[in-house]
């Protein structure tokens, strides 16, 4: 099991993953986003995927689901997210990444 240490999670070590446009997008292999900071004004997440004992669940009870989010806005994951899709071309985020086994299946 890889331990990510706090302080490196905080520090950003990992990278972050910019996401733009109302696709679902994937996280990078070998990756996982703990936190999104939001980029632009208005942005709306529609739903995002993440894992709960290495299965991807979509996530379907955020307060702020489906809300118009402010730039800057930074939202915290209970559990590594691997998806995530927004609605509208002009909507983006950027992931925080830490690393982590699991691999998506073939679409």
């Amino acid at each position: 099991m890889n331990v990510f240490n706090a302080l490196e999670k905080i520090a950003g070590v990992s990278g972050c993953f910019l996401i733009v446009g109302e696709v679902k997008t994937a996280m990078p292999e070998g990756y996982a986003a703990y936190a999104i900071i939001v980029r632009t004004d208005a942005t709306v997440i529609a739903t995002l995927d993440h894992l709960i004992e290495s299965v991807p669940v979509t996530l379907a009870d955020a307060s702020w689901e489906g809300k118009a989010l402010l730039r800057g806005d930074l939202i915290t994951f209970e559990f590594p997210v691997v998806t995530i899709t927004l609605t509208a071309a002009g909507d983006s985020v950027f992931a925080y990444l830490q690393p982590t086994e699991y691999v998506a299946p073939p679409a």
